[in-house]
């Protein structure tokens, strides 16, 4: 048992901001700091170490960026080829996330609201993901584009 506190500060590059510092004793991983500037992390301890291991957060998917689902004209139903895009953009979506759900129709922003509001409400059926909705009626495009940004 330590006399009084220890402080221990790890200087390495690889220490990221979030890494944790776990102390290993016999009743399992007792978490002792997080890292809040890159490179450095600092802890204290009272009673002697068995040993420490750090833990990385695992690095965010990539966003999956823009994707566009074209309708037919004056329509707002999904096809089966829309459908299959979006089921492969909701499983690169992370739970939680934020998307942009963007309708265009020509003169109509009645239809490009519904297109934006279909596109919307089948993703979230699949992946709990905040959704701001937008439109654009001064195009010739008859499609939606959903864009994902970080939370």
């Amino acid at each position: 048992m330590a006399a009084s506190p220890i402080t221990m500060t790890i200087n390495d590059p690889s220490i990221a901001i979030g890494d944790s510092i776990y102390l290993v004793s016999s009743s399992g991983l007792t978490l002792v700091a997080t890292a809040t500037v890159a490179g450095q992390v600092t802890f204290t301890f009272t009673s002697d170490p068995i040993f420490l291991v750090t833990a990385t957060k695992a690095k965010p998917p990539k966003l999956p960026g823009a994707v566009a689902v074209v309708f037919r004209l004056k329509r707002s139903a999904l096809g089966s080829t829309e459908r299959n895009a979006l089921v492969a953009l909701a499983s690169k979506l992370t739970p939680g996330g934020t998307i942009t759900v963007t309708g265009f129709a020509k003169d109509d922003v009645a239809l490009a609201k519904q297109r934006a509001q279909t596109v919307a409400a089948f993703l979230t059926t699949r992946v709990k993901v905040h959704v701001a909705i937008k439109t654009v009626t001064n195009s010739s495009a008859s499609k939606v584009v959903v864009t994902a940004t970080k939370v």
